[in-house]
């Protein structure tokens, strides 16, 4: 359990997050994000997201005191809220609830990237990357595994424990489950690198293509595990940088204990594909990488 410094310095920070969430204006910017998601904008929505925050800290509004890291991490988040909110608010909608993620466990895609790191500023966690191409023979096709996702309940429930001791009677307490990210090309990039990966798909199409189908084909069975044990996310307030709130989701049916994939916003993102022609971007992209659904 948090010591008692920890857990008035959390809890301290949590009230004033909470009079912010409490403001009307919160409404109005979910009801206002509800119209652009649904195509009817009163205006166009702005977010200021992925912050540099090693250079905010500028009057110790972030400095971290608690000395647990569980609640060095919730205090980091109460801290950012409060700085955003203070300094560069735009559209951006405060919660009256802490999100505690399920431990939840995922092998993903089975290979990591391996590359060397430039690091110009050690307070960066931004750096750069050179990747090193693991994806050359046909052999090296097999080293796409398909996922396997776990639940650690005990875990969950240690950290909900946690948590409501932390902010019980200020701030709710929301079960955060698995909010997907599908983006194929992305991940092919850190094996490959992006000018590998650009040539091998001119130079060996076939080749590029089996290997998105068999992300693909990962990424699915991670979505239909996450779905049988219930640990799919709901309730998103964001997918990826922009809010995510609408009045289509979730779909007929939904049962908040065990969300379906209908019921969830997922976000895909192909950046690399700035470079390739509109027929490249629909082959590879939109009629391999859309069986996502």
């Amino acid at each position: 359990m948090p010591n008692p410094s920890d857990k008035r310095i959390i809890r301290e920070l949590a009230k004033e997050v909470a009079e912010i969430a409490a403001l009307p204006v919160q409404e109005e910017k979910r009801a206002m994000w509800r119209k652009l998601n649904g195509l009817k904008p009163d205006r166009p929505m702005v977010l200021i997201d992925q912050v540099c925050w090693n250079e905010m800290n500028v009057d110790d509004e972030l400095t971290l005191r608690c000395e647990d890291p569980e609640c060095r991490g919730y205090e980091n988040y109460l801290r950012m809220t409060l700085y955003q909110w203070r300094h560069f608010p735009v559209d951006m909608v405060v919660e009256p609830f802490v999100r505690v993620h399920k431990a939840i466990g995922n092998t993903w895609l089975g290979v990591g990237a391996q590359e060397d790191i430039a690091v110009t500023d050690p307070t960066n966690s931004v750096v750069g990357h050179a990747f090193k191409n693991q994806f050359v023979t046909d052999e090296d096709l097999d080293k796409i595994h398909m996922a396997r996702v776990t639940h650690d309940e005990a875990e969950t429930a240690r950290r909900l424990e946690v948590a409501h001791e932390l902010f019980d009677g200020i701030l709710g307490i929301f079960e955060q489950g698995l909010d997907p990210n599908l983006s194929v090309w992305d991940p092919i990039s850190t094996f490959m690198g992006v000018q590998e990966a650009l040539y091998t798909i001119i130079d060996r199409p076939e080749y590029m293509a089996e290997l998105a189908r068999r992300i693909v084909g990962s990424f699915m069975a991670m979505l239909d595990q996450a779905e049988e044990l219930g640990v799919l996310c709901h309730n998103q307030s964001l997918i990826h940088c922009t809010g995510a709130y609408t009045d289509e989701l979730p779909a007929p049916g939904f049962d908040p204990a065990k969300p379906r994939t209908r019921d969830i916003w997922m976000m895909g993102l192909a950046q690399m594909f700035s470079t390739v022609s509109p027929a490249m971007f629909e082959e590879f992209e939109v009629d391999i990488c859309m069986l996502i659904s």
